[in-house]
């Protein structure tokens, strides 16, 4: 008799081609995958930037250092101890006098700062022009000649170089975030990858939507009046009505920050604890509320809230100069 318990059948055809499908279906599966995980994301990128490389703020007259407001050189070391590098704008003029310049309370790095700085530290800077001038004026100095705007432009360029800086091409800092798009299309990204312009709020660069004319957004950290209505600090008669920035905002754009973005902060001066010493150079930076800081400047910015900002930069993040920046997303003047 026939043992029914041992009978093989054959498997219809159809099944097979079936089976056959789904394994190469999987197959392809699982390689798109596996070519997905082995690809690198884009990196992202953040600029530390001190606006016109200001040393440090000084009483008039004297010149006198103001105790509590950060030396340049001293913010420049702290972050190069946390590998993050910094870069400062910087104008010819100021940096050029036979020892550093003292201008309306605020003494500026010469020449021979700016180098030991980069020496030591990695500090880079970028230009803010021949002499820190309205570039859109239509009656520029005599001294200018013509092609003026070129001149303050480009024409500062070569003082770059021959001071060792060969990086300054990145970034024109208009002086004052006075610009026109005629201008930047024409001298400035001929011989800038980028013009600067000032955010108020916060804001990240991204590379698909940076084009020509090539202005890129640098998010301008301030001081001022603190948050807090029916405090004496919420009226201040040097701020003209601004009020202190809040670190969290900042803080927000550096921890959604994705590849192929770039934030350019730029600060000016940090201080740190309290001072009432005059109108001009006063602050408290020293309660637990933020909202609670401000400063008679809006060019200083406390130090606590500075560094809740950069603690927020990811990990992984490219601490980068705008030239960097530049050269990694193919953007490079023209002239």
């Amino acid at each position: 008799m026939r043992d029914v318990n041992h009978v093989v059948r054959r498997p219809s055809w159809k099944l097979g081609l079936v089976l056959v499908v789904a394994v190469l279906a999987v197959t392809q599966s699982i390689s798109t995958v596996a070519l997905a995980s082995t690809a690198a994301p884009a990196p992202r990128y953040v600029t530390i930037q001190f606006g016109r490389s200001i040393e440090g703020s000084y009483t008039n007259p004297g010149c006198v250092p103001v105790p509590g407001i950060l030396r340049l050189d001293t913010v420049v070391a702290d972050l190069s101890s946390m590998h993050l590098p910094a870069i400062g704008t910087v104008n010819v003029d100021r940096a050029s006098t036979t020892g550093e310049d003292c201008t309306n309370g605020d003494i500026y790095a010469d020449w021979s700062d700016l180098q030991a700085l980069q020496s030591e530290y990695g500090f880079d800077v970028v230009s803010e022009g021949l002499n820190h001038n309205d570039i859109t004026g239509d009656t520029p100095p005599p001294s200018m000649g013509t092609g003026s705007q070129y001149a303050e432009s480009c024409g500062s360029l070569p003082d770059f170089t021959a001071e060792g800086f060969d990086n300054a091409w990145g970034e024109f800092a208009y002086p004052d975030d006075v610009h026109t798009p005629a201008i930047q299309k024409n001298p400035v990204s001929t011989c800038f990858a980028y013009g600067r312009v000032y955010s108020y709020t916060p804001i990240v660069n991204k590379r698909s939507t940076l084009k020509a004319p090539w202005f890129e957004d640098a998010d301008n950290v301030l001081g001022g009046e603190c948050n807090v209505q029916g405090m004496a600090c919420y009226s201040l008669t040097t701020t003209a009505g601004k009020h202190y920035t809040s670190p969290a905002g900042w803080a927000s754009i550096l921890r959604n920050e994705t590849g192929n973005e770039w934030d350019d902060l730029q600060f000016y001066q940090l201080v740190t604890g309290s001072s009432d010493q005059s109108t001009s150079f006063s602050w408290d930076c020293t309660s637990s509320n933020w909202k609670l800081h401000w400063t008679s400047h809006t060019e200083m910015y406390c130090l606590n809230d500075f560094m809740t900002i950069i603690a927020a930069i990811k990990p992984g993040t490219v601490d980068a100069s705008p030239a960097a920046v530049a050269t990694a997303w193919g953007r490079s003047p023209t002239a």
